[in-house]
């Protein structure tokens, strides 16, 4: 059960009696605990298609009063997934419990689209995707690129609260710089699901972008693939 009372912001945390949460979706997924415990539990649950349970996609133990925990929680998926966050703390006579947990929602949340392509006619092609997601998920956009015009179709262009900005997509052809257990497998070439651990081509792209068009570039960045 989730711990409601005493629930409130303060600055960019959220206060849950005496512990301090904050989540920055805006460089993949990140979350800080701060409070009196030891460690805090931390996981990232992947809703996958119309599935109304969710699955473990990330989980691990970040320090609250102990260094020998990482501080943050750091899973740097940056391409569209639908996911939520649960905290945990550790009761040491019942165990774990809920601390808190959120439901990954981009209704009426500004969301910033890195468009990064110099040629024209792509940058379109990308933009006119991001008006379909954002009529999809009901989110206010900001786009960002070298086409000014392009950027200026954007009714958000003009008054952006930038502190407000609830998820960063970029858009673009990333060259693969990750090497961990995800992404190391270059057999796989779509995401894919094995035991417990979710494998893709890198963390910017579920895919191998080489070998996709820039509709399905796009496509699979803003998880329409």
């Amino acid at each position: 059960m989730v711990l409601s009372t005493n629930l409130f912001l303060t600055d960019m945390f959220i206060k849950i009696d005496n512990v301090l949460i904050n989540h920055n979706f805006n460089d993949g997924i990140e979350v800080e605990v701060r409070g009196p415990d030891q460690f805090y539990l931390v996981e990232v649950r992947e809703f996958v298609g119309s599935e109304d349970m969710s699955i473990v996609l990330e989980s691990y133990y970040i320090g609250g009063s102990k260094d020998k925990f990482r501080k943050k929680f750091i899973l740097p998926i940056k391409f569209h997934i639908d996911f939520e966050i649960v905290v945990y703390r550790y009761n040491f006579e019942y165990g774990l419990e809920r601390l808190y947990n959120h439901r990954f929602n981009l209704r009426d949340k500004l969301v910033k689209f890195e468009i990064k392509t110099s040629d024209e006619n792509e940058c379109r092609l990308w933009a006119e995707s991001v008006k379909k997601f954002s009529k999809k998920y009901g989110c206010i956009p900001w786009v960002v690129s070298d086409i000014e015009n392009i950027n200026q179709k954007f009714l958000s262009h003009f008054n952006i609260p930038t502190s407000q900005i609830y998820k960063t997509y970029k858009i673009g052809k990333f060259p693969k710089s990750s090497n961990d257990f995800r992404t190391l497998d270059r057999r796989h070439e779509n995401q894919l699901w094995f035991g417990w651990y979710k494998l893709f081509w890198s963390y910017e792209h579920p895919r191998d972008y080489t070998k996709l068009n820039p509709q399905e570039l796009v496509d699979d960045i803003l998880g329409f693939s």
